[in-house]
């Protein structure tokens, strides 16, 4: 990846899949940007993650034992982290449109995603600046 650390995005990778975040991390490598790509195991983790740094964009799946992406985003919203969300699942989105349009998801992908459409999420998640602060928004 190119560029300087000012200008280093960071994102999360959480799913329980070792498979799954295996490829994502990979797929992102690409990206052609100064990214640092952090890979958790579970929504707990990445819950750890978020208090100790600050991320981007964040990357999760739905489905998860101990903490499901779904309860992560809204725990994120919560604690108003401004990172852009991007959901994975292999259980469908269309059930969950208007609770991923009510804490602001920035898309819902279904597995199996092809690793150009993770990247054309996280370039622009990260080109846009949708993770930057919004003043005083709020998600809930």
């Amino acid at each position: 990846m190119t560029g300087d650390a000012a200008e280093m995005k960071r994102i999360l990778i959480a799913d329980d899949q070792e498979l799954v975040r295996f490829v994502v991390k990979r797929a992102l490598e690409k990206l052609g940007m100064f990214c640092e790509l952090v890979t958790v195991d579970g929504g707990r983790a990445a819950l750890d993650a978020l208090e100790d740094d600050e991320f981007h964009l964040v990357i999760t799946d739905l489905k998860m034992p101990d903490v499901g992406g779904v309860e992560l985003t809204e725990e994120i919203r919560a604690r108003r982290y401004y990172a852009a969300v991007v959901w994975i699942t292999a259980c469908g989105c269309e059930s969950l449109l208007d609770k991923a349009d009510r804490l602001r998801v920035l898309q819902c992908l279904e597995k199996p995603f092809e690793a150009s459409m993770i990247r054309d999420v996280a370039r622009k998640a990260l080109q846009d600046g949708q993770w930057e602060k919004k003043g005083d928004a709020t998600w809930t």
